[in-house]
């Protein structure tokens, strides 16, 4: 977990733009669930200037989707979001889904990819 909270700490001080962490275990091992790093990576966008971020394939559940939906209502870059391929609708909970349906009129968001999420509760 110490790569993403470092990297989520930089992210405000840094002109990064595009930010792609596909493929990453950014939650920790499945038995032993971490959301610190995810959720000190929305807490940090508000303050960045990405206008692109990847996090695809990250087990990512809806607790991190939602957190994501609070960093997006801060932010005024961030033009393109991919999030599939996670697990944001798992169980039939479209909290998350609606928190990010929440944030886009506070966002610039031009793209957001939802793909394979469960978003529809199966």
């Amino acid at each position: 977990m110490s790569g993403i909270l470092k990297l989520a700490e930089a992210l405000p001080h840094s002109q990064l733009t595009s930010l792609s962490l596909d493929d990453n275990q950014l939650t920790g091992p499945p038995y032993s669930p971490d959301m610190s790093g995810i959720l000190k990576l929305a807490e940090a966008l508000p303050h960045s200037q990405l206008t692109s971020l990847s996090l695809c394939r990250c087990e990512l559940d809806p607790k991190c989707g939602a957190a994501i939906a609070e960093g997006l209502k801060g932010n005024s870059t961030l033009c393109s979001l991919n999030l599939n391929e996670n697990c944001i609708g798992v169980g039939g909970d479209v909290s998350s889904i609606l928190k990010l349906a929440e944030a886009l009129s506070h966002s610039q968001l031009t793209s957001l990819s939802l793909a394979n999420n469960q978003i529809c509760g199966m």
